[in-house]
């Protein structure tokens, strides 16, 4: 099964497939309810600032409008006392929020490096030649 079209989610994370235009839910993980008051059903139509709260679908809002989801960015949201590295990315014409748990320990050292190191990571695998390759370490070192 190709790793980028997954037919489940990890039980330790959750998924939401968004509509740029409005933020409203067209899809989401079987697991929400572990850590939100209602089912991925009941979810479906719903804005994520009606799931997540204002402030969290904000920052969710940030990284897509304002970070641009070059290539891929994150935040922390949290939910039922958990928190969630919150990483968004485009599939198609939708947004995908992937939620995927984190510890207090991650949360801090995810706040200096996380989004820096996967954009290096994500630059690094998309270079064609060793050309390309060489000069996208020389430039993000």
């Amino acid at each position: 099964e190709p790793i980028h079209q997954p037919g489940a989610i990890q039980p330790h994370g959750a998924l939401f497939v968004v509509s740029p235009d409005n933020d409203r839910i067209s899809q989401a993980s079987d697991n929400l309810e572990q850590w939100f008051p209602l089912s991925a059903r009941q979810a479906l139509g719903r804005t994520l600032c009606d799931v997540l709260g204002q402030e969290q679908a904000g920052r969710i809002r940030h990284i897509i409008v304002q970070r641009a989801l070059e290539p891929i960015q994150s935040t922390v949201l949290e939910a039922g006392g958990t928190a969630f590295d919150a990483v968004a990315h485009r599939a198609g014409k939708q947004i995908i929020v992937e939620l995927e748990q984190i510890s207090d320990h991650a949360l801090l050292a995810r706040d200096f490096f996380y989004d820096e190191m996967r954009s290096f990571a994500v630059g690094m695998h998309s270079s064609a030649t060793p050309v390309e390759l060489y000069a996208h370490v020389c430039a993000n070192i």
